[in-house]
């Protein structure tokens, strides 16, 4: 039986075997030695890790809640990139006490349309928290920078980008998509990494080992999985841009991150899985089979107007859904890019409509007398059937109904053109339902 990592082998051996990453990068700058390094990256890397120091000083914030004691709250990190000199055009970041200053730090009270300017130095003078308390972000902060100065490092040794385990890691979140029991992947990690790849920044040490060590989760998972893969190297391709762009909105890999309050209360306790009505998935279908694919602003309107009605996703999720069906229509493609309950969701309601079409069409084939199938073949050999295209669908419809799953008067006009043109009428019409061809048959 063939491993599904041997597929990946086959498609992209440029990808395989261990890039070197070093282990570890003990080293810390003075300040003077990070200001040399920065000055060596690009716009879009010192803008990365600008970013990147503010959230991580904003989440040190709010895991350690400093400031709980006063009425003051952090609030943003900012940053003057030509410190000691002011901005270009002549501003500068002072704190309350007036001294200017690189990173300054906004807080906002909780009591008052009010905030404050402060430097790391002076928490304790204008907050009046214990010194200690003061002592302890500043220590936080330094760790940031030390955690900064390991990405520099590893610029300045010439480490690049991991493309090779990024590729590997992408293709293991799409063998994870088609498990029958996916595991739970890390949600912030490949949004992380992704920032680093399009700065073409090295990434972090801890998070070159989480791509391994999730890479390495889902091979296990996959040992003996009973579901089946998927393998072909356009699934993946479509798959691995699809995934690129929501990165950059939405995780879509969480059910519950993308359910709205009102669908969370039909979630069982005591499970993880996520489910809606079934009937939710039926009109969905139906709302997708209505839209025109190359009417882009309509179909979007058309589905935000049902997603407001039913109010069971969030809207950013139902832009997802629509964005993907209009680029592959009910292609796998569609729903290997779409959240997996969905996916099954839509997969039941397609099936169920199958099975009730297949009824009904069975019973339609017994019951319609031959006089309709006699009157359908005269408009089909008519030298005039190019221009009878609504005649012929408005005559099928009065029959059959406009069900989306019955053959279209515009099936069988094509294969009408064709015999007329010359071409094999046998070939064109073998793509009408067997039923069908064997009634119409016995008058052409």
């Amino acid at each position: 039986m063939t491993d599904y990592l041997d597929f990946f082998a086959d498609w992209y051996p440029e990808f395989l075997g261990n890039q070197f990453y070093p282990v570890r990068a003990a080293k810390t700058f003075t300040m003077k030695e990070r200001e040399a390094l920065l000055h060596t990256l690009t716009k879009e890397q010192r803008h990365l890790l600008e970013h990147h120091r503010k959230y991580r000083i904003r989440s040190l914030f709010l895991k350690n809640s400093y400031m709980q004691s006063t009425q003051w709250r952090f609030s943003e990190l900012k940053i003057n990139p030509f410190y000691p000199d002011t901005f270009p055009d002549g501003t500068k970041l002072i704190c309350k006490c007036g001294r200017p200053l690189k990173f300054q730090f906004i807080l906002h009270s909780t009591k008052k349309a009010q905030t404050m300017a402060l430097g790391i130095n002076h928490f304790a003078d204008h907050l009046h928290i214990p010194i200690e308390v003061a002592r302890e972000i500043q220590k936080g902060v330094n760790e940031i920078d030390i955690a900064l100065d390991e990405l520099l490092w590893l610029k300045k040794h010439q480490v690049q980008f991991p493309e090779q385990v990024w590729q590997r890691y992408c293709y293991a979140v799409f063998r994870n998509n088609q498990l029958a029991k996916p595991i739970q992947m890390n949600q912030k990690l490949p949004q992380r990494v992704l920032d680093f790849r399009k700065a073409k920044m090295p990434i972090y040490i801890a998070d070159y080992e989480a791509l391994e060590a999730e890479i390495r989760r889902v091979n296990q998972q996959a040992k003996g999985d009973s579901a089946q893969f998927l393998a072909k190297k356009e699934l993946f391709e479509n798959f691995y841009q699809d995934f690129l762009v929501d990165l950059q909105t939405t995780n879509i890999y969480l059910d519950k991150l993308f359910l709205t309050k009102k669908s969370q209360l039909l979630l069982p306790n005591d499970t993880t899985q996520s489910k809606l009505p079934r009937e939710y998935y039926s009109e969905l279908l139906h709302q997708l089979q209505q839209i025109n694919r190359d009417d882009p602003e309509t179909s979007f309107l058309i589905l935000q107007q049902f997603n407001e009605r039913t109010n069971l996703l969030i809207e950013e999720i139902m832009r997802v859904v629509v964005s993907v069906y209009l680029k592959y229509g009910f292609e796998q493609s569609f729903f290997l890019g779409i959240p997996r309950m969905l996916r099954n969701g839509l997969l039941r309601a397609i099936r169920l409509e199958k099975e009730e079409y297949e009824q009904l069409f069975t019973e339609k084939m017994t019951e319609l007398p031959d006089v309709f199938f006699e009157t359908l073949t005269m408009l089909l050999k008519s030298p005039e059937v190019h221009k009878q295209s609504e005649i012929v669908t408005s005559y099928i419809h009065s029959i059959l109904g406009e069900n989306p799953a019955y053959v279209t008067g515009e099936q069988l006009l094509d294969g009408a053109q064709q015999h007329f043109l010359g071409t094999s009428f046998t070939e064109a019409f073998a793509l009408i339902d067997p039923r069908l061809q064997k009634r119409l048959k016995d008058f052409f």
